[in-house]
């Protein structure tokens, strides 16, 4: 019953104004070579390949010989992107990630990684995409979880992180003011609702930007009132409301753990994205290589920061 009462809450606020009208991410420090790979601990230390760790693993796949890193250009987090690998953002975790790039785009098969400048962080990225809700990067991120090297799947906790907002709101319920306000573990949040251009191409006009960004805020205050720990996020042309902060402890790398009781008791209070109230449909492939339809299910996303 609550469940519905949850979803209900984004479809009831649009339908009173609207108008008109998706490496725990894995870090993998060790393919940098670095040495601390063997100091992680909680649920990371626990999750084994073949007896080492995934930052060992890690480690052991992508290490090579005379890695050209000459062409890496950090990119500003303007858009959606897939993110494999996350750096702290200092001289040496942005000479981690610019040596650590070739690798994966050449054994590590991401041809088209980059760098992205996420604030505190530097991550490697793949694609640029319009929203969580974007087709392409629904397919993009299947076939990233699915990569295989040398017989095992890297990118199993590769996840969609939202662009870089220039600007942090003063409001408490912003999610850009989360990593700053928590520490570097505040690294997921659970998006369930989307308000823009059921046409993620068109850029709206200010107005609408406007009331799309009001809507949000409205949905993010109502939640809270109902007890949940709700946010909101505005991008370029599109605003996001996710609830919850979770951790390495909730999400663990590769799904080896599982995720946490909280995380699940999330996903069933709010089985769905919405965008603008109402289910989106998508297609997705299945085991026996078919593609078959459903409503988007709400996502883990990455907080920006």
């Amino acid at each position: 019953m609550r469940i519905r009462t949850h979803q209900e809450i984004l479809r009831r606020l649009c339908r009173i104004r609207m108008f008109g009208i998706g490496v725990s991410l894995w870090i993998l420090t060790g393919c940098a070579g670095s040495n601390r790979a063997d100091q992680s601990t909680g649920p990371n230390r626990g999750s084994d390949v073949q007896g080492t760790s995934l930052r060992e693993q890690s480690a052991e796949i992508f290490q090579t010989q005379g890695s050209d890193s000459s062409d890496a250009q950090t990119q500003e987090a303007s858009h959606w992107a897939i993110v494999v690998a996350l750096f702290k953002n200092d001289a040496s975790g942005r000479a981690q990630a610019t040596d650590a790039l070739p690798k994966l785009r050449g054994k590590g098969k991401l041809r088209d990684a980059y760098l992205q400048d996420r604030g505190s962080t530097v991550a490697i990225a793949v694609g640029r995409f319009s929203g969580a809700n974007d087709s392409k990067a629904t397919r993009e991120l299947e076939r990233i979880r699915e990569t295989t090297v040398d017989g095992v799947k890297p990118y199993g906790a590769a996840i969609l992180a939202p662009p870089v907002a220039p600007e942090v709101s003063s409001s408490p319920y912003d999610l850009g003011r989360v990593r700053r306000e928590r520490g570097p573990d505040a690294l997921y949040t659970l998006q369930i609702g989307l308000y823009g251009r059921t046409d993620a191409g068109q850029t709206p006009e200010a107005s609408e930007l406007a009331e799309y960004r009001r809507l949000a805020e409205e949905a993010v205050e109502q939640l809270r009132r109902d007890g949940e720990e709700a946010f909101f996020y505005h991008g370029p042309s599109r605003s996001t409301v996710t609830v919850g902060v979770f951790g390495p402890q909730d999400h663990a790398p590769g799904g080896a753990i599982g995720d946490s009781l909280r995380l699940r008791q999330a996903r069933e209070r709010f089985p769905h994205n919405l965008l603008n109230g109402k289910g989106i449909t998508e297609r997705y492939p299945t085991e026996s290589g078919r593609t078959a339809e459903r409503l988007q299910p709400s996502r883990l996303i990455a907080i920006p920061g």
